[in-house]
């Protein structure tokens, strides 16, 4: 009966899952009650449809709870605490079995905006900066390379959108340097999850930063773009650096144009790398390659005293 049902779970015996469960909500940790809300937060964005995603009440709720929850993590583990909530928020950590197979980003560009605007001050420290960035401000730009996201969707390729690229544009500006290690390197280098040969930036990803690039008064510091040019062409053969394409080299290009300092050892791995392409084994069509002449053309006229000191 439901008299004597009601009785049983009273008992000992009926009360000890309840005691159970309430024993183990009692012990999470700090760290892991930051989790569950992350959890939490990430799933209610993923249920809204993309117009109420977009609506300002919305966006001020969420960036609201983001920088209460970002502001918790760092006190608690100061930059790796930014890294593990974006790491929970984007998918990376799922806290159950259903969250295993979605790996989608859940942050629209406006919320990511307005976070940053937010969050990022002229007081924040320089790591805690690129850790914002990497965790919330570049899975936007690695959407658009379907090749580089494990979403279980395909997406099509397409240009970045004008409030992102002002985002970009506006944090190269700000924070020039933590925006290259943060938003630029990683798209241009094959993550150690893809074979080097059939991984590449996209042209739209490479559009992207060469606007920011040509941005006038708001374009990237030369200094930026020394640290941009040594990380895309590494000296050490055994790691990865960005692969010469028809997407890619444009972008260099237009590196080399704006004139960065270069150290001797980078002018000379690229000089390295014009000897690789137009060796016998390569592709001939490169030879050919208006892209790769006009690459070819910026290197010899913007730093030929560099070259022939390596002996180019």
């Amino acid at each position: 009966s439901k008299a004597s049902a009601t009785e049983g779970a009273g008992s000992e015996t009926g009360t000890a899952p309840k005691n159970q469960l309430v024993d183990k909500e009692a012990s999470l940790s700090p760290i892991d009650e930051l989790d569950k809300e992350s959890h939490e937060l990430r799933n209610t964005l993923l249920s809204l449809p993309p117009a109420e995603l977009s609506s300002g009440q919305i966006i001020d709720q969420a960036t609201d709870t983001l920088v209460s929850l970002l502001s918790r993590y760092s006190d608690l583990n100061g930059t790796a605490g930014i890294n593990q909530c974006g790491d929970v928020i984007a998918g990376k950590n799922p806290c159950d079995s259903s969250d295993q197979n979605n790996k989608k980003f859940p942050l629209n560009e406006e919320i990511v905006t307005s976070l940053v605007k937010l969050y990022l001050t002229s007081a924040t420290g320089a790591l805690r900066a690129k850790a914002l960035m990497e965790a919330f401000v570049l899975p936007l730009v690695q959407e658009m390379n379907p090749v580089a996201t494990k979403t279980n969707v395909a997406k099509q390729q397409k240009p970045a959108s004008r409030s992102l690229t002002s985002l970009i544009v506006s944090l190269a500006r700000d924070r020039p340097m933590e925006c290259v290690d943060a938003v630029f390197v990683p798209p241009m280098i094959p993550p150690m999850t893809h074979a080097t040969e059939d991984w590449e930036p996209t042209r739209f990803q490479c559009e992207l930063i060469s606007r920011v690039l040509r941005a006038g008064r708001d374009s990237l510091s030369l200094q930026a773009i020394t640290q941009f040019v040594e990380k895309l062409v590494i000296s050490d053969m055994d790691s990865r650096g960005m692969k010469w394409t028809d997407n890619t080299m444009p972008l260099l290009t237009t590196c080399l144009n704006r004139r960065p300092p270069l150290p001797g050892v980078v002018i000379a791995r690229m000089a390295d790398e014009i000897i690789n392409v137009l060796s016998p084994h390569k592709c001939k069509s490169m030879e050919k390659n208006m892209k790769f002449a006009t690459l070819f053309n910026a290197l010899v006229t913007k730093y030929g005293p560099q070259l022939k000191s390596a002996s180019k």
